[in-house]
C-alpha cells in the first residue's frame, strides 16, 4: 500500500497537470514526470502515470467525432506504431541486466 504522502504527491501532480493540460492543451505527462521523478524514481513514476494517460487517450479518441475517418486516415502509421513499440519493448526487456 501507497503511503498518504505518496497518494498526496499523486494527487497534487495529477490536478496540477491537468490544470496545465485544459489551460495549455499539453502538458501533462511532463509534468507529472517532474513532479514525482524526484522523490519516487522515474520508474515508478512512468507507472504511476501509464494507466491514467491510456485511459485518457482512449476515453478521448472513443469520445470525438471522427474516430473512424482517423483510424482510416492513420492505419498504417498505427500498425507501424505497434510493431515499432513491440520491438522497442523487446529490446529494452533483452538488455535490462
Amino acid at each position: 500500500m501507497l503511503a498518504p504522502e505518496t497518494i498526496a504527491l499523486v494527487a497534487v501532480t495529477f490536478l496540477v497537470g491537468g490544470f496545465i493540460k485544459g489551460t495549455v492543451g499539453l502538458g501533462l505527462p511532463v509534468v507529472a514526470l517532474a513532479f514525482m521523478a524526484a522523490p519516487l524514481g522515474l520508474k515508478e513514476a512512468m507507472a504511476i502515470m501509464l494507466a491514467p494517460c491510456i485511459v485518457t487517450n482512449i476515453w478521448q479518441a472513443l469520445v470525438g467525432p471522427a474516430f473512424g475517418a482517423i483510424v482510416r486516415r492513420l492505419w498504417s502509421f498505427l500498425l507501424a506504431a505497434v510493431i515499432a513499440i513491440w520491438f522497442g519493448v523487446e529490446v529494452l526487456v533483452g538488455t535490462r541486466g
